[in-house]
């Protein structure tokens, strides 16, 4: 916050580490409008903007070829060879690739 004093900064650290867990709130029917009355409930809150929420993960298939292939041709061979191909998982998305024996043998340089 800049410009803010030092105990203004610890007034607000205090709130901060006393307040709820945001999903709790979330959960509870607040907005994130209401979230921010309620914490700065002293204050006036003036929202400037507001934007859509939305979640958005970067994987691609072409993301999760080039991370094979980071793995060096050892490795891939491994995978051809005690697997029979791979699957790959996003912890984000929780999207699945599959890769056949043929698809992995392609990403050996």
């Amino acid at each position: 916050m800049p410009g803010a004093s030092d105990e203004i900064v610890t007034q607000l650290e205090n709130k901060i580490s006393a307040f709820p867990p945001i999903s709790s709130l979330i959960q509870e029917g607040y907005t994130p409008e209401g979230i921010l009355k309620k914490l700065f409930s002293d204050e006036e809150v003036k929202v400037l903007e507001k934007l859509p929420v939305q979640f958005k993960c970067k994987c691609s298939r072409d993301r999760v070829e080039r991370a094979i292939i980071g793995l060096g041709n050892e490795e891939i061979q491994k995978m051809i060879t005690e697997d029979k191909g791979a699957e790959v998982n996003c912890h984000f998305c929780n999207e699945t690739y599959d890769f056949t024996e043929e698809e992995l043998e392609r990403l050996k340089k």
